[in-house]
């Protein structure tokens, strides 16, 4: 599994540059809670749910809560565009997803899709206002529990 997970990411940061295009200096933070919805791969099925997303260092943390399932991700901002590959808590599911990030860094719109697949799904994240973080941009508390 490992070498499938590296295999991933090395896929997902070579695509990277392609879909890329904002000045990423200009770009708020991205730090912060979110309320999510989507479309599962090749229209089956839509769900809502609420992310988190953190950072350390060049690095983003995602924790998802989706239909009472959990996932965590691990990403890399390129410009205007997050990347990411997640799991979900068992590790038997994983996969990646490309965020395209609003000006405004209030919206990422991303397309997504699992290990081995041959459709993709698409997400919507828009941040809810009035999140606390320490000075590291790490989550103190939210107005909702993950």
């Amino acid at each position: 599994m490992y070498k499938i997970m590296c295999l991933l990411i090395s896929m997902l940061v070579a695509a990277v540059p392609a879909l890329a295009g904002n000045d990423v200096t200009k770009l708020p933070s991205i730090v912060g809670f979110y309320m999510v919805e989507g479309t599962n791969p090749g229209g089956a099925g839509t769900y809502f749910g609420k992310v988190v997303i953190q950072q350390t260092g060049a690095v983003y943390k995602l924790n998802w809560n989706v239909g009472g399932e959990s996932y965590i991700g691990t990403g890399i901002l390129t410009e205007d565009v997050l990347s990411v590959v997640y799991s979900d808590s068992t590790g038997n599911l994983f996969g990646v997803v490309a965020y395209q990030i609003s000006r405004k860094g209030d919206m990422l719109v991303g397309r997504w899709t699992v290990y081995n697949g041959v459709n993709l799904g698409s997400e919507i994240m828009k941040k809810e206002k009035g999140e606390r973080l320490n000075p590291d941009g790490q989550a103190m508390h939210s107005a909702y529990e993950l």
